[in-house]
């Protein structure tokens, strides 16, 4: 399993509250447009749609079937769907995504922020050369209400992101591995958290090591290369 799936299956795991489906919810379910006849919501991982699904059966009383395709025979990649048909997701959460601002409110956004992250984020693996973290959205609205929020935050929460626009669609991304932590944090993956930061510890112990080994190296060189001059 990935870093970034572990994250998720953390955040599916979580025991959230009655009062906090609604902003997970409309954060998966934000960035997902209905077609003439319904309403499609996918994620390579099952129990993702799982949770999913849940939140409409608890707050809805809808039961959707969670449905799997296998794209290819060798891979055996798997994309979970659930279809919701246009009326009912008109008479039930299209409402509440007509007002996103809601969810910027501090109760609400750390809730809506993992929904969102469930449905279009990635961190790579902190073991990998550079740390990365990015978020897929399909226009600007919602990534400049993000950012807006954050930099209001002055104290642990406080991260950065910088936005790109690539391809017809909007990134929100992080480099900075004490920012992806930070983040990790903030959207309620603590034992996530705890290992990135375990592993960048670590990483950076090395990294500091190998640079005064370089620099001893050099300055070794250049003291053995004066003294030969000096003999001569």
């Amino acid at each position: 399993m990935s870093f970034n799936d572990e994250i998720k299956e953390e955040l599916v795991k979580k025991e959230w509250k009655k009062d906090e489906l609604l902003p997970l919810l409309c954060g998966f379910v934000c960035q997902t447009k209905p077609n003439k006849k319904n309403l499609v919501l996918k994620s390579q991982k099952e129990s993702i749609m799982r949770l999913i699904s849940n939140c409409f059966k608890k707050l809805y009383k809808k039961d959707y079937e969670v449905l799997g395709t296998t794209h290819n025979r060798f891979t055996k990649e798997t994309t979970y769907t659930i279809t919701i048909p246009l009326n009912e997701y008109q008479s039930t959460i299209q409402k509440k995504l007509h007002h996103l601002n809601q969810f910027m409110e501090p109760e609400k956004f750390r809730i809506f922020l993992s929904g969102i992250f469930l449905s279009s984020g990635y961190i790579s693996d902190p073991e990998t050369q550079q740390y990365s973290l990015y978020i897929k959205f399909n226009d600007d609205n919602l990534p400049s209400m993000i950012m807006d929020t954050f930099s209001s935050y002055e104290d642990e929460r406080k991260i950065v992101f910088r936005m790109v626009n690539s391809n017809n669609s909007y990134k929100l991304y992080i480099k900075k591995g004490e920012h992806i932590a930070n983040f990790i944090a903030f959207i309620n993956a603590p034992v996530s958290m705890l290992n990135f930061e375990n592993i960048r510890i670590i990483k950076d112990f090395y990294n500091n090591t190998n640079r005064m080994a370089i620099c001893d190296s050099v300055n070794y060189n250049k003291s053995l290369a004066t003294g030969q001059k000096n003999l001569k």
